[in-house]
């Protein structure tokens, strides 16, 4: 697999802020830390145990919404920097479903 075009916090912040400016919430970062930590997760995946894409895509999802590093809108920032990853990289979502996020584990992310 050829080495994927990754996210940044840079992206993060402007899909965040699209996403507060579009369905309301509170602005802000709470922790810049626990950002970076939530958007690293997908290049270690990568790293250390050569994570395919959807993989890689659930990383992200998974990694910022268990670390609610923005006051409001991580979950719908998470899901769309999984799309946007996946988008950016040549792949596409051919449906979407309603899902509880807090409760799924990082192995169910890479399977809906």
């Amino acid at each position: 697999m050829a080495e994927p075009i990754w996210i940044t916090e840079e992206m993060v912040q402007v899909i965040h802020d699209d996403q507060i400016s579009t369905h309301g919430g509170a602005n802000g970062l709470r922790d810049a830390g626990l950002l970076a930590s939530g958007i690293a997760r997908a290049r270690n995946r990568y790293a250390y145990e050569g994570a395919d894409m959807h993989q890689l895509a659930a990383a992200y999802g998974y990694g910022m919404v268990k670390n609610h590093a923005f006051v409001d809108g991580n979950k719908r920032t998470a899901f769309q920097v999984m799309y946007v990853f996946l988008k950016v990289n040549g792949l596409e979502l051919d449906r979407v479903c309603c899902i509880s996020v807090e409760a799924m584990p990082e192995k169910t992310f890479s399977h809906f």
